[in-house]
């Protein structure tokens, strides 16, 4: 079971970032449906400062996907009760990325923390096997 979440959410991120081999139209189609929603964020409305710098830098729309998406997958895998910590972590982490207004720096550090608190989880859960 772990096995298939883990291929699934990697298959996603795969996915979201583009296959390889893909041509130009498809790669700028892909890259428009990004623009429009950016893990945590529908950049299609009006945004707060956070959401605006990640909504226009790539490489923030992508990090906030990775990071959603691992946090969806092990949210799943997870006892309730540890979903219910992670819940609460997961709000900690929206307060403390809304705190670095729309500086990408910030927002990028503050997400790089929140996807290595969530790599760690998954290694946790891995590290149980046999799957």
């Amino acid at each position: 079971m772990l096995r298939n979440a883990i291929f699934a959410a990697l298959a996603t991120v795969a996915v979201a970032f583009g296959a390889a081999g893909a041509s130009a139209q498809e790669q700028t189609e892909a890259d428009d449906t990004m623009t429009l929603v950016a893990g945590t964020v529908d950049c299609r409305y009006q945004l707060r400062p956070v959401e605006t710098a990640i909504c226009s830098t790539p490489v923030l729309a992508a990090m906030d996907l990775q990071m959603i998406t691992l946090y969806n997958v092990l949210n799943a895998l997870v006892k309730p009760e540890t979903g219910m910590e992670m819940a609460a972590s997961q709000q900690a982490f929206l307060k403390a990325r809304e705190a670095c207004t729309g500086d990408p720096e910030c927002i990028g550090q503050t997400i790089a923390q929140r996807i290595g608190a969530l790599d760690t989880i998954l290694k946790d859960i891995a590290s149980r096997g046999p799957y």
